[in-house]
């Protein structure tokens, strides 16, 4: 599949190394090293500069990363693999681009400044700390299509210990956020019904009927 009609943006605030390389590695492999692909990270850290968080400095006169100068007793391993990765991205003419100095926006206005850029057909809207299914944006980009009324999709989705989470939820009233938010696990029992109306559960078995 070509990628050329899709762009992908992930709000940060202070990711680990380790998650933004298994972010960038994921999507890159899902849009299949795609020469031109764009990905950009919108950085809600109150001060500093992305990069220099994980010891690397980006040169865009050069197209290139590499270690921060300062640094005397070598670039850690985790950042070193992070480093790796954007290398990666350069070679196969994709880019990373960083948003920053705006402070901590909270997560949507964030999501716009990169919507504000990107004249893409499709967007993918992300955080730092997940993992791209391979054919997931593929799968995705055919179901959009497939169905021209539609404007968003969610992705099946599963934690670590591999149980789905509900990413796509109603807009909710002020009794549904109250149990999410302070609810006890026998407080959310009773409201069970009301949970699962909010968080689309049983919607995938409703579409294979």
């Amino acid at each position: 599949m070509n990628f050329n009609e899709l762009s992908a943006a992930a709000v940060c605030y202070h990711p680990t190394s380790k998650e933004l390389t298994l972010l960038l590695k994921s999507l890159r492999l899902a849009v299949d090293n795609q020469a031109d692909f764009c990905c950009y990270l919108i950085n809600n850290n109150e001060i500093g500069n992305l990069w220099s968080e994980h010891e690397i400095e980006y040169s865009a006169k050069n197209r290139k990363f590499s270690e921060l100068p300062d640094i005397n007793s070598g670039i850690k391993d985790e950042n070193l693999g992070l480093l790796i990765e954007l290398e990666t991205w350069i070679r196969f003419d994709m880019a990373v681009h960083v948003i920053e100095g705006h402070g901590n926006l909270g997560y949507g206005k964030a999501h716009n400044l990169a919507l504000g850029l990107t004249g893409k057909k499709f967007h993918l809207m992300l955080n730092t700390d997940v993992e791209i299914g391979k054919h997931a944006l593929e799968a995705g980009i055919k179901a959009l299509n497939l169905n021209p009324a539609s404007v968003l999709a969610a992705p099946y989705a599963t934690n670590a210990q591999n149980v789905k989470i509900n990413l796509c939820k109603r807009y909710p009233d002020i009794l549904t956020l109250a149990v999410r938010g302070f609810g006890t696990r026998s407080i959310k029992k009773i409201f069970d019904a009301r949970l699962a109306h909010y968080e689309y559960r049983g919607i995938d078995d409703l579409n294979r009927r």
